[in-house]
């Protein structure tokens, strides 16, 4: 009997931490608005809109990462800003990135790096 329900906490703890697995899980879709290659074409930077439904509003991200790996769709980036501000992005050699954002306004940005690996990211606001 003990080990009857032994069993059946066990099968429980399961369900639930699959149901929390499947609750945690990205529901968000991700839009690549542009993307654009260092000189060198060791990097990319990537410009994308994420848009997690009706209850949140859209977020503009901006992704560094090697030529050489896919971008990831939980990718929190090097800068992300509440909404659909047009982003500008361009390489100034192979490692100063500009980010250029007329309509961003500070309290809608969420997150801003000044680097990224060797990268030295400047942004104009």
């Amino acid at each position: 009997m003990r080990r009857a329900g032994t069993l059946l906490l066990f099968a429980v703890i399961g369900l639930a931490s699959n149901s929390c697995a499947f609750l945690l899980r990205s529901s968000c879709e991700n839009t690549v608005k542009s993307e654009v290659k260092s000189p060198d074409g060791k990097y990319i930077v990537t410009l994308f809109e994420r848009n997690c439904g009706a209850t949140t509003d859209f977020s503009t991200i901006v992704s560094l990462r090697e030529n050489s790996t896919e971008l990831k769709a939980d990718d929190l980036g090097i800068f992300v800003v509440k909404g659909q501000p047009k982003i500008d992005l361009a390489w100034e050699g192979n490692t100063r990135l500009r980010l250029q954002c007329q309509l961003c306004r500070a309290d809608e940005i969420f997150k801003q790096e000044g680097s990224w690996k060797e990268i030295e990211i400047f942004f104009v606001h």
